[in-house]
Parts: C-alpha cells; structure tokens; sequence
C-alpha cells in the first residue's frame, strides 16, 4: 500500500486524549489537548499513535503560505513535519474556521480567507527560518487604492466578495492588502464589510415595506439568522425590533392624531344657556 503523502499544508490540532506519536521522519513527541502538528506537501504525516485522540484537520493552500512567507516572514517553514505545544492564538483561529465550516460558511469567502491569512501568518511568525531578511510594508493603503476599494466593497455588498478580488481592485496581494486595509481603516476588510451591511440594513428598517429575508439576501448574508446575529451584535437590538421602533417614531403623536369630536346636544344647551341666562340669575356652567 503506498504511503500517503499530503498536497496542502496540514495543520492538525488535539481536542481530545493522549498519546506518543510517531512523525513522518521517524522523530518522536508527545501529543494532548492543545498540541498543534503541521505537515509540509509531498510529506507522510505521522500514522502512529500509541492510544486514540481526537484531530481537528485543517489544510491551507500552499500559495498562501507561500505568499505570506515571501511578504512576513521572508523564510520557509522550518521542516517537513512539526509537533508544538499549544498555541492558544493558532488554536483560536483554529476553531473559528471550523465553526465557520460547519456553519455554511455563513460569513463568505472573505471571513475564511482572512482567517486563514491570519493562520498562515501566525505558523511562519513562529515556525519558519529566515533566509533573507523579511518584507517591510507601512503606512497602509494609499488613498486612491483606498477610494477603489471602499468603492468596489459598497458596489458589491450583496455579493459573495473574497479577499483576493478586493486585492486584485487595488492591485496587491491578498496579505499585503488585508494587513495594510485594517492599518489604514482601524478594522479588517471583513469587518469593514459587515459594518457597511449593517449601516445599509439600518437605513433600510425605517421603511414601511422592508421584508427582513429579502433584506437579509439583498445584503449578502447567508440567511436571515446570520443578518440578526450580525445586527444584534453591532446595533443592540434585533432587525425587528428596531424596524418596529423606527416605524412607531415616524408616527405622529397622539395629541395630533386625535380627531375632535363633534359637540354633543347637551354642550349645545348649555352653551345657549350662558348667552341667555334666566331670570333668576342662576349662573350657568360656560362650555369652552
């Protein structure tokens, strides 16, 4: 049976167990909960394993690893085969992208690449030898690229937009791009993005014929659920609720709705009454 070989970078992250494992090239380490291994393309990852434990298995494109390590790192990953012990930032990322999977991939194209971006830069800060000295990029975007692309991001918000296209609109590289974005603007094109949905949907709440599911599709979420969760968290309240406000405070206030009612007989009366007091001189009530 031949050996397998991986073609991506495989990251691999224990959830659960213990064990001695046995690498790719005969080395040895001890893995649990939290240890990260990474495998190089073209490597037998480790098959042996002294009990059972859980894996999370993730792979990244060797182009991103490749391109960020040219522009962050200026080096390569070390060896073939790699075992640490836990990495929290490299284990959040981790399990943001696995939730994000297993969700639909409800944030886009553009939620999963920037983080697995931010994985690829996390491993090569850490874990790659430097054979030249590393890229220096500063002062983030100039702003003409930045006019084109907060341009291209409001003329696609309905779209499923990825961080490549956006590089590509300004002419970078994904990496370069995102990290001189969020210099520049404060936030990531990601949050960027939503932020923008987010001001869109508010604008579009106060309008007495807004349907929260066209809304959600309009603006690109993957459903009406994601839209509210979004919303919720960026507003304080959900897209309902508020339409439900905006509307009531359109609406004039009692005092003016109200219509007057017509005078009864009874007010009619004593209204003559008052003009033409009796004899007696008995004071009347006046009607105002």
């Amino acid at each position: 049976m031949p050996q397998f070989r991986t073609r991506a970078y495989l990251l691999a992250l224990c959830l659960s167990g213990s064990s001695e494992v046995v690498l790719g090239g005969g080395e040895k380490c001890y893995a649990d909960v939290g240890s990260i291994f990474l495998v190089a393309p073209g490597t037998a990852p480790s098959q042996r394993f002294t009990s059972a434990i859980e894996l999370l298995l993730l792979e990244i494109a060797p182009e991103i690893i490749q391109q960020i390590s040219y522009e962050v790192s200026g080096g390569k990953i070390k060896t073939a085969e790699l075992c640490w012990d836990a990495d929290e930032g490299i284990r959040c990322l981790m399990m943001a992208l696995y939730h994000d999977a297993a969700q639909g991939s409800r944030g886009g194209a553009l939620l999963g690449e920037s983080m697995a971006v931010a994985l690829a830069s996390a491993i090569l800060k850490t874990h790659s030898e430097h054979d030249r000295p590393a890229g220096v990029f500063k002062g983030g975007l100039p702003q003409y690229k930045l006019r084109n692309a907060l341009k291209y991001i409001d003329e696609n918000l309905g779209g499923n937009i990825s961080l490549v296209d956006m590089a590509e609109t300004v002419q970078m590289s994904a990496c370069h791009f995102a990290r001189s974005f969020k210099e520049t603007m404060g936030v990531s094109p990601h949050q960027y993005l939503l932020k923008r949905r987010v001001e869109h949907a508010v604008n579009a709440l106060k309008q007495d014929d807004c349907d929260l599911s066209s809304l959600a599709a309009d603006l690109g979420f993957s459903s009406q659920g994601h839209f509210t969760t979004v919303f919720r968290k960026a507003v304080g309240t959900t897209p309902g609720s508020y339409r439900t406000q905006s509307l009531t405070r359109k609406r004039p206030p009692a005092s003016v709705r109200a219509v007057s009612r017509p005078a009864t007989s009874t007010s009619l009366q004593l209204a003559l009454c008052d003009r033409n007091p009796s004899s007696s001189g008995a004071k009347l009530p006046q009607v105002i």
